[in-house]
């Protein structure tokens, strides 16, 4: 009985998404998904391949992204100045619109949408949020499975990435 019971819960999961069998077909990824009653984020830590590039597809989510921060590796494994990234939904959409291109090879960046020049604007990790919300929220909202890809970053350079999201009523 405790095996049937087991066998039905691996089934609902795989229906509702919560279990992903995608795999990496460029470069080394982990993937780790969070999600509270309100959001969450989804995280990857990356190493890139001898051709300095990462593909990734399994990470899924709904909701809106907030905003996401890039932080390269230290020392040796720090990726190549100017690499990029973008991150890419089912539509085929970039959802960073172009903002993860030339990123830092030792700085960690944070990008947000701003809503008074309807587009991403960098930040450092710590954002302050004026009085009327004006730079709050993003206008990207996903709908399912995220593709990561990574370019020039050099061979076997890393790094990690966070999207966080809220949930869509």
């Amino acid at each position: 009985m405790k095996v049937f019971r087991v066998a039905i819960a691996v089934c609902v999961l795989c229906l509702f998404g919560a279990v992903s069998f995608a795999a990496t077909t460029s470069g080394t990824v982990t993937v780790y998904e969070s999600e509270g009653p309100y959001g969450g984020s989804v995280m990857w830590d990356w190493l890139s391949d001898a051709s300095g590039n990462v593909v990734d597809d399994s990470a899924a989510f709904a909701g809106r992204i907030t905003r996401v921060t890039f932080n390269p590796d230290a020392t040796t494994t720090s990726p190549t100045a100017n690499y990029d990234m973008d991150v890419v939904d089912i539509d085929s959409v970039d959802v960073l619109l172009g903002a993860g291109a030339n990123l830092s090879q030792s700085a960690s960046e944070c990008i947000f949408y701003n809503a008074n020049s309807g587009a991403f604007a960098s930040s450092t990790v710590t954002q302050t949020v004026d009085t009327d919300h004006t730079a709050l929220p993003w206008s990207v909202v996903n709908r399912g499975k995220l593709t990561l890809t990574i370019t020039n970053a050099g061979n076997a350079k890393g790094g990690t990435v966070r999207m966080y999201y809220t949930k869509e009523e």
